[in-house]
């Protein structure tokens, strides 16, 4: 008889449906005090969700919150950099006071509305700062970490995003792109579809901690050949229907071996 392992199971963030009406009146009076809008309750409800769920750590924010981090940062060659944090803390300051461990979910700055985009080192640079202070203003109220969703980033931006408190989360990276992200971590998110790539990249770099997106009970059978255990952790960024897919990676992080 096999024995049952549990994985730990964390979020890496989602694109949440819109809440029902009836779901909007419970999170309305949640923010009671608080500025709030739709994404506000979105962030609201998918923590509630990820509680629900009973995830080990829950990351709240993902593409559908990129408004918050493009209103909390302005750069232009002009006036150079401009940071209000105040509507982005306020949203976070509600997701906290629940308590939990919660990382932040954010797109790289690379994507954002007054990115000078990698070509202007220097302009870049100096947005990649202050997005690192806006990260640092949410800690300040408590949130743990912080995942960054990146799709085909330039080295540079990789250099100035990564840190022991980001996890990268690259979106259909291939070979290469993995490479070039463990040349700055140790750590690597992958979609269950890439293992097969893990046992050559461990020969070449420092593969301590694997984070594996929406794996099979096969998968997790397969990685344990060539990663301890305790730095294996089953992962999930949702899409639409939050309640059942959480539900459903939390199942996954059981397994018998």
């Amino acid at each position: 008889m096999g024995k049952k392992i549990q994985f730990k199971s964390i979020s890496l963030g989602s694109d949440p449906d819109v809440p029902s009406a009836d779901e909007l009146a419970s999170l309305i009076s949640d923010a009671r005090g608080f500025e709030s809008d739709l994404i506000t309750f979105q962030m609201l409800q998918s923590r509630k969700y990820q509680h629900d769920s009973d995830l080990d750590e829950y990351g709240v924010g993902g593409k559908y919150a990129t408004p918050r981090m493009n209103k909390a940062l302005l750069w232009d060659s002009d006036n150079g950099l401009i940071i209000d944090t105040s509507e982005i803390v306020s949203d976070y300051s509600m997701v906290v006071r629940k308590g939990g461990f919660i990382r932040s979910v954010h797109e790289s700055p690379g994507v954002l509305e007054c990115s000078p985009g990698v070509n202007d080192e220097e302009g870049f640079s100096e947005l990649c700062e202050g997005y690192r202070k806006v990260l640092r203003s949410l800690r300040d109220i408590g949130i743990k970490s912080h995942v960054i969703l990146t799709k085909k980033p330039d080295l540079l931006e990789l250099e100035l995003i990564s840190n022991t408190k980001n996890t990268i989360y690259l979106l259909g990276p291939d070979e290469r792109e993995l490479i070039e992200l463990l040349e700055f971590t140790t750590k690597l998110v992958i979609d269950s579809q890439s293992l097969s790539l893990i046992p050559n990249l461990s020969e070449s770099y420092n593969v301590r901690d694997l984070v594996i997106v929406d794996p099979e009970e096969k998968d997790l059978s397969r990685v344990l050949e060539f990663i301890d255990i305790n730095h294996v952790t089953v992962a999930g960024y949702a899409r639409g229907d939050e309640k059942s897919y959480w539900e459903r990676l939390k199942s996954s992080a059981e397994v018998t071996l």
